[in-house]
């Protein structure tokens, strides 16, 4: 399958699967390219998800990814490749703990620190559901509100036509302008319905590797996330 008969869904896949590591002392090094995106700039939560992926190179299988600390340093240039450089930190009895410092020409993009536990043992985080909130399929997606606005904006062209995700938008999206009203009753949060747009065979590690794709925004200096 060619680069232009895949799915957005299907190239993310591929981008996360990275190159064929090599090692050295207590570090491992592997390669990565980059999804398109119209700022040219490597888009946050690729690199995010990219890194999980490459820690998960340097554990057990059984050990997954349940948590992930890292700072933006500066923006990636899409039009270069990648190297991660994963060091083992510890690998302890049922706990594994790896940092991941992504390169590029002009140095540093992100630091981050995942860790894995082996899900053998149970583990279990839940938030409460917020209330009266719309079922996903009463709510527009944003490829259907983009659609209108794709040859005007490449922002739009983008998430109409190249977002790997299905995001449905509980309140008015930023995407479409201010809304006045809930600028007035700013609680700092956003809603969104999110889910992968179609299916791929991948295994646990990159359904959780997308998931903190879909759940990191490119603007954050600071991004933290439990994935268990």
């Amino acid at each position: 399958m060619t680069q232009t008969d895949m799915t957005p869904l299907q190239r993310l896949a591929k981008v996360l699967q990275l190159g064929t590591p090599s090692n050295y002392r207590n570090h491992t090094y592997i390669n990565g390219e980059s999804l398109y995106f119209p700022t040219g700039r490597v888009y946050g939560g690729q690199v995010i998800a990219q890194s999980l992926m490459a820690a998960s190179r340097t554990v057990a299988p059984s050990r997954l990814p349940n948590s992930i600390h890292g700072y933006f340093i500066s923006a990636g240039d899409i039009r270069q490749d990648l190297l991660f450089d994963v060091e083992n930190l510890r690998d302890g009895r049922s706990f594994s703990a790896r940092r991941v410092n992504v390169t590029q020409a002009q140095g540093s993009i992100l630091t981050q620190s995942p860790a894995s536990r082996n899900m053998t043992r149970k583990h279990r985080i839940r938030r409460p559901m917020p209330e009266n909130i719309p079922d996903p399929d009463s709510l527009t997606s944003a490829k259907q509100l983009m659609e209108p606005y794709a040859e005007q904006s490449p922002f739009a062209k983008y998430y109409a036509e190249k977002s790997p995700f299905d995001i449905r938008h509980v309140t008015r999206t930023i995407m479409l302008g201010a809304d006045k009203k809930s600028a007035s009753e700013d609680s700092g949060k956003q809603m969104v319905w999110m889910k992968a747009d179609g299916k791929v065979d991948v295994p646990q590690v990159m359904h959780r590797a997308m998931l903190a794709m879909g759940c990191t925004r490119s603007c954050w200096s600071r991004f933290c996330a439990v994935l268990a």
